[in-house]
């Protein structure tokens, strides 16, 4: 979670020229509350979803995967923060293309985990991929276009 709120700072402040100083709090507060947010989530859809054993094996997987971001993060956060700003962007993007895989990978992971439920719930899971995939993504960035603008 600091790795990316991090990797987030360093992008915003590295790669866009902004009129506003976006701060690091913000950066790692919004990241925490995606996961705080998920992770409630995740507990709710145990009270009321029969595939329980399912719906803690693809939330191991999320925490896994971001366990593995993190790793993979760091030391590109080291290089954005202590490296010239033409290495530190180089290194920023190459960190974004990571991030954007390996999101991707775990999205597929949970796709096959869920794929026995998938063909009798495709409204259920058209819900879930709204609500719990896609709403974060968007609510963040409103967050930060509202800090940026």
């Amino acid at each position: 979670m600091v790795n990316l709120g991090l990797f987030a700072y360093f992008f915003f402040n590295g790669i866009f020229s902004l009129e506003r100083e976006i701060k690091l709090w913000h950066c790692i507060g919004g990241v925490g509350l995606i996961y705080l947010a998920r992770y409630f989530f995740t507990q709710y859809q145990l009270l009321f979803i029969k595939a329980r054993k399912e719906l803690r094996q693809f939330y191991f997987t999320i925490v896994i995967f971001n366990i593995f971001i993190g790793l993979v993060i760091f030391p590109l956060n080291a290089f954005a923060a202590f490296a010239s700003s033409v290495s530190g962007g180089v290194a920023m993007y190459i960190g974004l293309f990571m991030v954007v895989a390996i999101y991707l990978l775990r999205q597929f992971r949970g796709l096959f985990i869920g794929s026995k439920f998938l063909i009798n719930n495709q409204f259920h899971f058209f819900i879930y991929l709204c609500t719990v995939e896609i709403a974060p993504m968007v609510i963040l960035g409103k967050f930060f276009i509202s800090i940026f603008f």
